[in-house]
């Protein structure tokens, strides 16, 4: 998989880890985490609070993949870097293959050409797992411009998920 260079240019705005399986045991983990660290990086870049709202909504999607796809074993690390027009959010996710898979397909679909038609179909269609973890990638390249990026650290066990999105300036 190619590497990424977008956070390269950018500021390392906070880094959180979290174990696994502490991540895994409750579903409200995923909203808090992604309102702390949308007010933490809101405030280090002077946004206003729509914008820290668009922050803890493309992370709390983001979480929620990770969340239903999350194995409980071993460390999850979440990375926020950015500036006044973009912020990336890049998790470092332990996976099987299984996940790597997931992952790595989920990459190649929010790049199709068709994805906003892809997004429009997913909305009508029943509510499967699977489905909903791929309409909420779909939802947040379309909807917000995120793209996810998927690069294998080589280490075997994991992942790190790359989400760079716009913000105002």
């Amino acid at each position: 998989m190619p590497q990424s260079s977008t956070r390269d240019s950018m500021k390392q705005l906070i880094t959180l880890r979290l174990g696994a399986a502490g991540f895994g045991q409750h579903w409200k983990h995923c909203d808090l985490v992604a309102n702390y660290l949308a007010t933490f990086t809101s405030e280090l870049l002077n946004k206003s609070e729509s914008q820290e709202n668009l922050v803890s909504t493309v992370l709390n999607e983001l979480l929620e993949v990770v969340f239903r796809r999350n194995s409980g074993a071993g460390e999850i690390g979440i990375t926020l870097s950015g500036d006044k027009k973009q912020l990336v959010v890049e998790i470092l996710v332990p996976v099987g293959e299984a996940d790597r898979e997931f992952y790595t397909e989920m990459a190649q679909l929010v790049r199709r050409q068709d994805r906003d038609e892809l997004h429009t179909q997913q909305l009508a269609e029943p509510q499967a797992e699977e489905h909903n973890l791929s309409l909420s990638l779909l939802q947040l390249a379309t909807v917000y411009e995120a793209i996810l990026g998927v690069i294998d650290v080589g280490d075997g066990n994991s992942v790190r998920l790359e989400l760079p999105f716009p913000v105002e300036p």
